[in-house]
């Protein structure tokens, strides 16, 4: 069920950042890395909750109906209260 948006999820903004692997990864190896090592990361960083309120990893996989080459393997989704607070998180060293 739809439960509609919070205030504050009104006044944030959202950056997205899209990632393709390098030629020494699969599509899997990529995604594993990204979920279990740089999610993780991020997740547990308390100097990114000063900055970064949301974090969500889209992860794409290909449709067996239609396949396709992939652009990128996957795009992440960040939310932040203001664009000072987006500057400073994409500084950070994890980043």
């Amino acid at each position: 069920m739809w439960r509609g948006r919070t205030q504050m999820e009104d006044t944030m903004i959202r950056f997205f950042g899209f990632y393709k692997r390098g030629a020494d990864f699969t599509h899997e190896q990529v995604l594993a890395h990204w979920k279990n090592i740089h999610g993780p990361l991020v997740a547990r960083t308390p100097v990114g909750d000063g900055y970064l309120k949301k974090y969500i990893q889209h992860h794409l996989s290909e449709d067996p109906l239609h396949p396709t080459d992939f652009i990128y393997d996957g795009f992440s989704e960040g939310s932040v209260e203001s664009l000072e607070a987006r500057d400073a998180f994409i500084k950070l060293p994890f980043v």
